[in-house]
């Protein structure tokens, strides 16, 4: 069952005392009947020489309900070309010669790199080869790390029994198994990993747990992992049970009470010297573990020393990589530098788990950001999402965390290909349903402004999934969930910029159970009798934000106009110059370019989901794939567009076994050109 806007019927008579949901179908009535309206008078006008099509979009608006789309429910980004001044073209121009003569690039990549802000000198310097040193002196003001390491270099030394208590996705896992990792190798013998059961327990730590990490010894250490910056029960039921507590968390902090642990690590608490740098928890992790390796070298204890001096933390830098480049955090100076030294840890890793996973997954050396993103953290988040009970005993986010720290070749290979073939699965799962929730969606009269979907014939565990793709397609706030057998909806949401999805759930903090996460993307669960009042309040939220628009068309904005002539003529050092940009990601994306006046040549549908179009400018032509879209309404044969796309190398093999190389394009927005 999908439910949109209009939940009820409204009342005709007082509109006064609507709800949202009574007022968007009366409207949606009312469009209707006022087509019959609409068309009488665009006949009259007709008859009086207007033209039809010359104000049938303004008239057609005037009557249109909000969530209403015209021709189509799809939203495709357009494309957002670099325009200037003159006197900004000049300077961009200026800076751009400068860097192709001081750092001896192109004068393409020297324009991507000065539209961005970058000029010639130190700070390109260490854009273009990050440094990890400059964050590591700064460890020291991230606050509350001299209690963090006091506690673990405590429990370490007294041999006292440390309980990690982790969250079941990627950032929790990959941040438990780098501190795992580390213990075992210090020669801390009494490590344990718990994390939440998805299905059963959901997110965030929980009075269960608390009390499992107890029976295993008085003045043990609870270390919690990517959540608990929201558990003052069940923190201060840990201090009432004898136990030390450790948080290390990056969610958004509500103002109130602080939190009753004896160790908390936050960027997002005030005066934090790391408040800026947008670090995820495994990140964070690895900075803690430096400075608990620093404090443990310099010990009392000779031989503990001795054996923290001999343990590398460089290559736990892979798993701090692995966790940024899952969770999209922005890639800031500091998160940047932790994925560029990450991943060419990740060209030589020790670590067997992530040996396997590369080789199931096909991931070459030299591994980029990329592979991590879209081949890697999917095979791990698939454990959480497609298993729907636990395996002797073990959840998902325990054995996610087994996978990366285990010592055994056998038993790191047979979890890689679990984590392989819940994928397989998970991604057949997100065909079907996605197709199946769009069909539906598709089929009303309108997309309203917040897409709320109540299905319980699939699995929980890929609302998150469906919710980003329904904001994708749609350019709306998206809220996915499923029942959990007790009486409650567990769900997900997605959105785009303008619409801070955490703060929300804190407006909702009366309906729900519990939620949290991000400004784009957050989970909660909400008792089954609280649907209606917690649509009424989203929907209320979303519009505050957005007003009435309810939607915002995605701009993918270019760094640089080219002409393919100069694309080709370039692609043999170009490619290989956009490398050294890397890593890329939130905050810092690919590098884009926009070309205009293409001419299309021909349109292929391939594997009847994606398009390849062959354009021509001149004597120039090139082809670029549009991914995931059987259709899009600038693409006609003949016609020209303007286009922004992401140039990428095509690898493939000749007659003779030769790999060859070419430039390609992905296409990410289109639009009819102006320049016919």
């Amino acid at each position: 069952m999908i439910t949109t806007n209009n939940d009820s019927e409204p009342s005709p008579d007082d509109h006064q005392n609507e709800s949202p949901e009574e007022k968007q179908a009366r409207e949606e009535r009312e469009y209707r009947a006022g087509v019959e309206d609409l068309v009488k008078e665009m006949q009259a006008r007709i008859a009086t020489g207007f033209k039809a099509g010359e104000r049938r979009e303004e008239l057609l608006a005037e009557r249109r309900p909000e969530g209403v789309r015209a021709q189509s429910h799809v939203v495709h980004p357009r494309p957002g070309i670099p325009k200037g001044t003159t006197k900004e073209i000049i300077a961009i121009e200026k800076t751009a010669r400068a860097i192709q003569e001081g750092s001896r690039l192109s004068l393409t990549t020297g324009r991507i790199l000065a539209s961005r802000g970058f000029s010639e000198g130190s700070e390109l310097a260490t854009f273009l080869k990050p440094s990890l040193e400059p964050h590591v002196r700064r460890i020291p003001s991230l606050l509350g790390l001299k209690e963090a390491r006091t506690e673990v270099s405590r429990a370490i030394s007294e041999a006292k029994p440390i309980t990690i208590v982790c969250d079941y996705d990627a950032d929790g896992t990959t941040s438990a198994a780098i501190l795992t990792r580390f213990l075992r190798d210090v020669g801390a013998k009494n490590v344990r990993v718990i994390s939440p059961d998805r299905n059963k327990e959901g997110h965030g730590l929980n009075s269960e747990r608390v009390q499992q990490a107890a029976k295993r010894g008085k003045g043990g250490l609870l270390i919690v992992l990517d959540f608990g910056t929201k558990s003052h029960q069940e923190l201060a039921l840990a201090k009432k049970l004898g136990l030390r507590t450790l948080v290390i968390d990056h969610h958004h902090q509500p103002e109130g009470e602080a939190l009753a642990a004896d160790a908390f690590i936050n960027p997002q608490r005030p005066n934090c010297g790391f408040h800026n740098d947008n670090l995820c928890t495994a990140g964070l992790t690895w900075l803690v573990t430096h400075a608990v390796r620093k404090k443990l070298m310099r010990g009392a204890d000779q031989e503990l020393a001795e054996r923290a001096k001999k343990t590398s933390i460089r290559p736990l830098l892979a798993l701090a990589a692995l966790g940024t480049v899952a969770d999209v955090v922005p890639l800031t100076p500091s998160n940047r530098a932790i994925v560029s030294h990450g991943l060419k840890e990740m060209n030589r890793t020790p670590i067997k788990g992530l040996q396997e996973l590369m080789a199931l997954a096909s991931v070459r050396s030299p591994v980029s950001a990329e592979d991590l993103g879209y081949k890697l953290a999917p095979r791990l988040n698939a454990l959480t999402r497609m298993m729907p009970r636990s395996q002797r005993g073990k959840t998902a986010g325990m054995l996610m965390t087994e996978l990366l720290s285990t010592p055994v070749r056998k038993r790191a290979r047979a979890l890689a290909e679990f984590a392989d073939e819940r994928n397989r699965r998970r991604k057949e799962l997100e065909r079907l349903v996605t197709h199946k929730v769009v069909k539906e969606l598709e089929a009303k009269p309108f997309v309203p402004n917040v897409i709320f979907v109540t299905n319980q014939e699939f699995e929980g565990a890929v609302h998150g999934i469906i919710a980003a793709r329904l904001t994708d397609r749609y350019a709306r706030p998206a809220f996915v969930m499923t029942k959990d057998g007790q009486g409650n909806f567990v769900g997900s949401a997605r959105s785009r910029s303008g619409v801070h999805l955490a703060e929300i759930l804190e407006q909702c903090g009366d309906l729900i159970a519990k939620g949290g996460g991000h400004a784009a993307a957050a989970g909660f669960t909400l008792p089954e009798e609280n649907l209606l009042a917690f649509k009424n309040r989203v929907r209320a939220g979303v519009k505050k934000s957005m007003g009435n628009e309810g939607i915002i068309v995605p701009t993918v904005n270019a760094d640089v106009v080219v002409t393919v002539s100069e694309l080709l003529s370039e692609s043999s050092t170009l490619m290989g110059e956009l490398k050294k940009l890397e890593p890329c990601g939130h905050g810092h994306p690919a590098a884009k370019i926009a070309l205009e006046g293409l001419t299309i040549a021909t349109i292929e549908r391939v594997d009847n989901r994606h398009l390849k179009v062959w354009f021509r400018q001149d004597n120039a032509n090139i082809y670029g794939m549009l991914w995931n879209n059987r259709r899009h309404p600038a693409l006609n044969i003949g016609g020209k567009v303007d286009l922004v796309a992401k140039p990428f190398v095509e690898k493939r093999n000749s007659l003779h076994n030769q790999e060859k190389q070419s430039l390609r394009l992905e296409l990410l927005a289109i639009k009819a050109s102006t320049n016919r």
